[in-house]
């Protein structure tokens, strides 16, 4: 596995190091926001819990970089939080309505 190595500001994520998943690379300096869900369901499930923190990096680069649709980083989400077991719908499905809810925009922390 990759070394995973991020400075945390407390609502965002910069990545550290270069991160491999599959055929891409996300490169040193990426910002993302753990998982994007709304945050009454922070309650639940943490944006940056241990397992599903690497899935909200992945998910978040193939959307901002365009690497692939959104139903397809949808999709690859659901796939990588399998380990949060039962929470897996959930965190998808929170995602999804967010992104819904913002008009189909991710937030760009490079900006902010």
């Amino acid at each position: 596995m990759d070394k995973f190595i991020i400075a945390f500001d407390g609502s965002t994520a910069r990545l550290l190091w270069p991160y491999r998943w599959k055929n891409q690379t996300i490169p040193s300096g990426f910002t993302w926001d753990g998982l994007t869900i709304p945050r009454w369901l922070w309650w639940l499930v943490s944006p940056w819990e241990k397992g599903t923190v690497i899935a909200g990096l992945v998910h978040d680069w193939l959307y901002k970089t365009k690497k692939v649709n959104r139903k397809d980083a949808d999709s690859v989400l659901f796939e990588l939080c399998e380990c949060a077991g039962w929470k897996r719908r959930l965190i998808w499905s929170g995602a999804t309505v967010l992104r819904r809810t913002r008009g189909g925009r991710m937030l760009d922390f490079e900006k902010q």
